[in-house]
């Protein structure tokens, strides 16, 4: 299973790495402008949040899409490799290019920041730190859990539709909590629990969430996987 993952980095390395270089970027000019504005940074932070959360989603699909592309799967399943190896690389895969993602975008938010010297970034600096970063990962991971299981049964183009509804939905209460002035104050209430938890409050998280994979959205994608024809 480890070759199966690695192969996917070594056929795409090229792409990934663009794809890290655009998320790093971006987040870089976003910030940068923003703080240079001097216009405020609450409803443009609300927006970077949700603009990292869908682009480093985006990104995590990366190989199920090129595998979608070129029918690998059907190729692979005619190799001694069992189909629930096959999902267990896929969501191993996804996982690791999430987690690329939202790096690559940590450091860019790092980078804007300096730019500016730090002007006007005192109301985010629960961004900061690595802490909201990784609360942000292990939620955007339990929300995609769900989204597995559509992509094994459905494709990447009729399961991606179904999901783009619930990343719809979740848009529409975003724009919703926009009128709201106390969005980050929420946020910086949750990071100060959190911290008052040390790290046992994201260990429960994480082995929340592991029990989450590997006893619901694993299972049932490799049954779904295991019934589907890859010759259509």
């Amino acid at each position: 299973m480890v070759q199966l993952i690695l192969k996917d980095f070594r056929v795409h390395a090229l792409l990934v790495v663009i794809c890290l270089a655009a998320l790093f970027a971006a987040s870089t000019l976003y910030i940068a402008l923003v703080l240079l504005s001097g216009n405020g940074f609450k409803t443009e932070l609300m927006l970077y949040t949700l603009i990292t959360i869908l682009s480093s989603s985006a990104v995590s699909l990366l190989f199920f899409i090129q595998d979608e592309m070129f029918k690998t799967d059907a190729v692979f399943v005619s190799l001694p490799v069992s189909r629930k190896q096959l999902v267990w690389s896929k969501y191993i895969s996804s996982i690791v290019l999430l987690l690329l993602a939202f790096t690559a975008h940590f450091f860019g938010f790092q980078l804007g920041v300096v730019i500016n010297n730090g002007v006007g970034f005192e109301g985010a600096v629960v961004y900061e730190g690595p802490l909201l970063w990784c609360m942000l990962l292990l939620a955007v991971v339990a929300f995609k859990s769900y989204a597995f299981p559509l992509y094994f049964k459905f494709g990447m183009a009729t399961g991606g539709m179904v999901f783009s509804v619930f990343q719809l939905l979740v848009v529409i209460a975003f724009l919703y909590s926009l009128q709201f002035e106390t969005w980050t104050d929420q946020i910086n209430a949750v990071v100060v629990w959190a911290e008052q938890r040390s790290l046992g409050g994201l260990f429960g998280m994480l082995l929340c969430l592991v029990v989450l994979l590997t006893s619901g959205s694993m299972p049932l994608s490799a049954q779904l996987f295991k019934n589907k024809n890859l010759g259509t």
